[in-house]
């Protein structure tokens, strides 16, 4: 998915910064973001996502459940899983062996925003719903 009008981002012909343009790709990202269609996502495409994505996916689903989270993380995390939840992206989530690729990198970025809000609780959260997914020995391919 992409900005309906992005030529609304250029101010009288010369391009915004792209810390801008990043900002309000995230905001169109986040409204996508619906927690039931996380979990449809997830629990439909768990195989092609794999244990990594969904572990570090499920993590950031956690972390906006946490009170002390600041407003401003949840919208960048919001913003990464309704990334996660849109099948057009920057790369097709149905091709093969490419599909996840950039999700997982955007996601992977949104950690690095989220790092101190994911405590043991969040990983045990996280790890609890990949056994749940994926079986117990799943728990194997997470790196911690």
């Amino acid at each position: 998915m992409k900005l309906k009008n992005p030529m609304k981002l250029f101010a009288k012909g010369k391009p915004v910064k792209a810390a801008v343009w990043q900002e309000a790709e995230a905001k169109s990202y986040a409204a996508q973001y619906d927690e039931a269609k996380l979990w449809q996502k997830i629990g439909k495409n768990f195989q092609a996502i794999g244990v990594k994505l969904a572990y570090k996916a499920l993590q950031l689903f956690y972390v906006t459940k946490n009170p002390k989270c600041p407003a401003r993380i949840k919208a960048g995390i919001y913003g990464a899983l309704g990334y996660l939840i849109v099948p057009f992206d920057a790369v097709a989530d149905f091709l093969p062996w490419l599909g996840y690729t950039d999700d997982l990198t955007i996601i992977a970025g949104t950690l690095l925003l989220a790092h101190l809000y994911i405590n043991e609780e969040v990983r045990e959260k996280a790890r609890e719903k990949v056994v749940w997914l994926f079986g117990k020995e799943a728990l194997a391919q997470i790196e911690e």
